[in-house]
């Protein structure tokens, strides 16, 4: 086999050398009429120098090309730490202290690197946006705890399919657009969002769900609670003076004037006084308090809500103990208002509602199921002042949702599946 290493040019370069000066030295020495010992001794101490400084040299390039292998072969394990000595000012010496700088650069960079991959972590294991990513055979690399949290998978759904959790179906139908839809932990209103990106020439997807449900809700909340207070602020400033007046004329009247005139001032003030009352009960809605948490047993909650209300059709049924900060008063006020919803909706009397309490998926969840009319219009349920009741003010829904939001929780109402009647759902979060 030919050599060609860096030891083979450099026994070459001595050979080039020696060589000529080993035939010189005795063709000099012999014309120089030198005995042939002289000669002979004179030609052995060349070659034996040439042999030393070869030798030499070798083991002296040898050890400083061990010493930069060992510095690369650290840098390419992540060891940024070490460096070259640089004594001389040969040429190894100026090598030296460019491949320093160039591991001072690397280490810079990688520091650099790790910082931003940490951060970045930090970020996506945090942020309120579910994120996961698959590879080109749609095996999923990447899932965040809210993407776990939102596919009920425990631990992790790395190693599943877009395929097997319908991401594929999803997003071909629904590609960067705002939705309605039920995951398994979850349902609501998301922002679904598609990319690719590419990793050491290997092509991947990324899937961004985001949940805007609060966002939207909240921007609607607002602007009814805005309309409200201007309602509220100009119906009371006409319903004052009218309330006022009529009851001034009622005064300044004695009962010889007449007396139909006399019931419609009183009628006037009476409805001024119950329009006044009316729109005081809306304040409510715009002036959520916020909750005082206390650990409290939720099974005792619910069995408070229900020995207060007091109709037998009422069943409840628990296996689990479960403590959870909460502020009692406003969760009871939830549970009596769908208790007494789904009560009106069982108008029969083989009519009933039944409750459990129990732990599924980190999550905390009430269901109030009753086996009356259903819901007709399930789009305008959580609608303010919206209500297919005579005497409903439209607001019961609303406030509750408002409460269990406030909580950290969910609260969903729909139709029950192949049966009769609805089911409200509370889901509450037990961390």
């Amino acid at each position: 086999m030919k050599e060609n290493s860096l030891y083979f040019r450099i026994k070459l370069t001595f050979i080039g050398v020696a060589l000529p000066a080993l035939i010189l030295l005795p063709v000099c020495l012999m014309l120089l009429e030198m005995s042939l010992i002289v000669i002979s001794l004179s030609t052995v101490a060349l070659a034996g120098l040439f042999l030393f400084s070869y030798l030499l040299l070798s083991i002296r390039i040898e050890n400083k090309l061990n010493t930069f292998s060992s510095l690369l072969h650290g840098v390419m394990e992540g060891d940024f730490s070490q460096r070259l000595r640089v004594q001389n000012s040969d040429l190894f010496s100026s090598l030296a202290v460019t491949i320093n700088g160039l591991v001072e650069q690397a280490g810079f960079h990688h520091s650099a690197d790790k910082t931003n991959n940490l951060l970045l972590q930090k970020i996506v294991s945090n942020i309120d946006v579910a994120i996961i990513a698959s590879d080109g055979d749609g095996k999923i690399t990447l899932a965040n705890p809210q993407a776990n949290k939102l596919f009920a998978y425990s631990p992790d759904i790395v190693g599943q399919t877009t395929q097997s959790l319908g991401l594929i179906q999803l997003f071909k139908k629904h590609k960067q657009a705002v939705i309605e839809f039920q995951f398994p932990a979850q349902a609501g209103r998301w922002q679904l969002y598609q990319d690719s990106y590419f990793e050491q020439g290997k092509r991947f997807q990324i899937y961004f769900i985001s949940d805007v449900s609060h966002l939207l809700r909240d921007e609607e909340l607002k602007a009814w609670k805005n309309l409200l207070r201007v309602l509220s602020h100009e119906i009371n400033n006409s319903l004052t003076p009218i309330a006022s007046i009529s009851q001034s004329l009622q005064y300044d009247l004695d009962k010889n004037h007449d007396q139909e005139m006399l019931e419609g001032l009183a009628l006037i003030a009476e409805r001024a006084k119950s329009l006044e009352l009316f729109v005081k009960s809306y304040r409510q809605f715009t002036h959520l308090p916020k909750p005082n948490r206390q650990r409290v047993d939720v099974n005792s909650v619910i069995a408070n809500c229900i020995n207060l209300i007091g109709d037998p059709r009422i069943e409840f049924n628990s296996d689990q103990e479960i403590s959870l900060a909460l502020d009692s008063t406003l969760i009871e006020q939830v549970i009596i208002n769908l208790l007494k919803n789904g009560l009106e909706a069982c108008t029969t009397e083989t009519g009933k509602v039944q409750v459990t309490c129990r732990i599924a998926n980190r999550f905390c969840i009430i269901s109030i199921s009753d086996n009356g009319c259903g819901i007709s219009n399930c789009e305008n349920l959580f609608v303010p002042f919206y209500s297919t009741k005579q005497l409903g003010s439209g607001i019961g829904l609303v406030f509750s949702r408002q409460i269990i939001e406030a909580h950290g929780g969910h609260l969903t109402l729909e139709n029950n599946h192949g049966e009769a009647g609805a089911c409200a759902t509370i889901s509450l979060n037990l961390r």
